[in-house]
């Protein structure tokens, strides 16, 4: 019925079609521009091949800059007590600070001489890039 029929949708939903394998193989980048990186010390394959996963391409976190009228840290000027052997104090001018913070690398981009783990898939027709095995460097 309705209840067998869900069934066998959800068990068939997460199964590889016939024929279609997926293999874990290993790769060396051999070069950047174009892109090619050597699977298994076998063969070489180029960037039209090649789907890069996130953890591979480079990725730059972009901090906005505040507006200098709307976000500023202001530092009081003031004198510190004497304080230690022999009294002395310290006059700290009045300071406002509007400095933006660097962006971010969360990911470097893929250089030559990294080793990759990649999935052979579509029939062994494109290669999916997974990630470097040194991981973050």
């Amino acid at each position: 019925m309705v209840g067998s029929k869900l069934i066998n949708i959800m068990q068939n939903a997460g199964k590889i079609p016939t024929g279609e394998t997926i293999d874990l193989l290993f790769g060396d980048v051999t070069s950047i521009s174009p892109l090619k990186i050597k699977i298994d010390n076998r063969f070489e394959v180029d960037e039209k091949f090649l789907i890069l996963s996130a953890l591979v391409k480079e990725t730059i976190i972009k901090i906005p800059e505040r507006d200098a009228n709307t976000h500023k840290h202001i530092i009081p000027q003031h004198t510190t007590s004497p304080a230690g052997e022999g009294p002395h104090t310290h006059t700290i001018p009045e300071m406002v600070t509007n400095s933006a913070l660097p962006d971010i690398l969360l990911w470097r981009g893929l250089r030559v001489g990294d080793k990759v783990r990649v999935l052979r898939v579509n029939k062994g027709q494109m290669f999916y890039v997974m990630e470097r095995e040194e991981g973050i460097d």
